[in-house]
């Protein structure tokens, strides 16, 4: 039986993640610019090094045995690693280390949580998985008025804090929670070699993204609380897409919808690169983020369940190692050494090359009727 508990633990893991995911997005990429004197070109591998510890995690999963002792371990150990993440006296060497631990870990209790939640909340899930988003508006919202390179490392160690307790919590309460296993298979993507293409290229651009969009309005002369609420905007457009998209899913074709969101992203950097003194224009390329995130994730959700029916869960583990482990670690590495006033011209272009695969993948799913 369901108990309040369970729902304010697994909120506040949600809450939890979500805020040290708009540290790293928003905040980290300017802390370590302005704070730590980085270069632009290790700020890309600092994190790079945290993407591919996202890209790791489904080996991690297959190596060791997933269990509660180990996401408890987990905790503890991201615990730590947000103290040292913003540790002044930690060399650039040991920082990529850190950062790489950092990914694996917030990875492995993401999937964690995500896992949980569907499986204990069920027709519940997408509230608690809204608190987790309403995590990252609160963290923006919260850093971006009141931005300071102090705040950032206080805010970090109250993280710390909090997922060390949440590590010490959790192996009390839930000692007998179990997982399910399940053997992966190599033709997974050896089956559909042009889609996981696709995939990677695509995300190889939002790595640039990701990694760069709070630096590049940060020298368009934008305020931190600015770069907050355009990063906010997006979040809020995602939620809106999220709770509306079941009333018109049926409009257009499941592949139509996923060439739509590529279109869009087009356009979407496209405006970010033409007009970034134009505040108003800037909003609504993050508005887009509706279909750049929320239509495309959900329509290859779909579209992963047909190709693969019987192995989905690895199809899953799959799409997010390679599209949100691997390619954004090296569109941020990428973007790190080719960054100018034009980076979001050639995010665009990365994106239009994507859409090029697209439809390569589309003449395969013709004939193979997929």
């Amino acid at each position: 039986m369901l108990k309040r508990i369970d729902t304010y633990y697994y909120s506040l893991v949600g809450l939890l993640i979500f805020s040290s995911i708009s540290m790293m997005f928003v905040f980290f990429p300017i802390f370590l610019k302005s704070f730590q004197n980085y270069g632009l070109d290790e700020i890309g591998i600092l994190l790079a090094a945290s993407y591919l510890g996202t890209f790791v995690t489904p080996i991690v999963f297959l190596k060791i045995k997933y269990n509660i002792t180990k996401i408890q371990i987990s905790f503890l150990l991201f615990g730590v690693s947000n103290f040292l993440i913003v540790y002044e006296g930690m060399t650039f060497y040991s920082l990529i280390f850190v950062f790489f631990i950092y990914g694996l870990l917030r990875n492995i209790i993401q999937t964690y949580l995500e896992g949980q939640i569907s499986k204990i909340f069920k027709e519940k899930y997408s509230i608690i998985r809204g608190i987790g988003s309403f995590g990252f508006l609160l963290t923006t919202l919260f850093i971006g008025m009141f931005y300071s390179n102090e705040l950032i490392v206080y805010f970090s160690y109250i993280l710390g804090f909090m997922f060390l307790f949440i590590g010490a919590f959790i192996g009390i309460k839930y000692k007998k929670v179990s997982f399910e296993s399940e053997e992966y298979k190599l033709s997974i993507i050896t089956s559909q070699k042009m889609y996981w293409l696709f995939i990677f290229v695509y995300h190889l651009g939002l790595g640039i993204y990701f990694s760069f969009l709070s630096i590049y309005l940060k020298d368009n002369s934008y305020s931190i609380m600015d770069i907050s609420n355009a990063w906010n905007i997006s979040v809020m457009a995602e939620i809106f897409m999220f709770f509306i998209f079941i009333y018109f899913k049926n409009k257009m074709s499941l592949l139509g919808f996923i060439r739509l969101s590529i279109f869009l992203t087009i356009i979407r950097f496209g405006l970010l690169n033409y007009f970034p003194e134009n505040y108003s224009i800037v909003l609504l390329a993050q508005i887009l983020h509706m279909f750049t995130f929320v239509v495309f994730h959900v329509n290859n959700i779909e579209l992963m369940s047909k190709m693969f029916p019987n192995n989905f869960k690895m199809g899953l583990k799959t799409y997010f190692s390679i599209g949100y482990g691997l390619s954004l670690g090296l569109g941020s590495l990428l973007g790190g050494y080719i960054y100018s006033n034009e980076i979001m011209l050639n995010t665009a272009y990365i994106i239009t090359l994507s859409l090029v695969v697209w439809f390569l993948f589309e003449i395969q799913h013709k004939k193979k009727k997929i």
